[in-house]
């Protein structure tokens, strides 16, 4: 069923971004098994944005994907634990 126009929140909260930035080291550690680290990537991203299409505004979705990915990046150090 499609969304309504507007629906969803503009941002992640923090505990939302580094609980799918943990989903996301390990689904790119299960994809890489499979295909090059360019498709692993590509398919990964595909994969979340399909889980935030309910959770933020469409024009927020890429931002959103990108913070996820940064913070799943960082090293381990840095990481916010909650």
């Amino acid at each position: 069923m499609p969304r309504e126009e507007g629906e969803g929140s503009p941002q992640l909260d923090i505990t939302r971004v580094e609980q799918l930035a943990k989903w996301w080291r390990k689904r790119i550690g299960q994809l890489l098994v499979e295909l090059s680290p360019a498709l692993a990537e590509e398919q990964a991203k595909k994969e979340l944005r399909e889980t935030l299409a309910n959770e933020v505004l469409d024009t927020a979705l890429d931002t959103e994907v990108g913070r996820v990915v940064k913070a799943a990046n960082k090293p381990k150090a840095k990481r916010v634990t909650a």
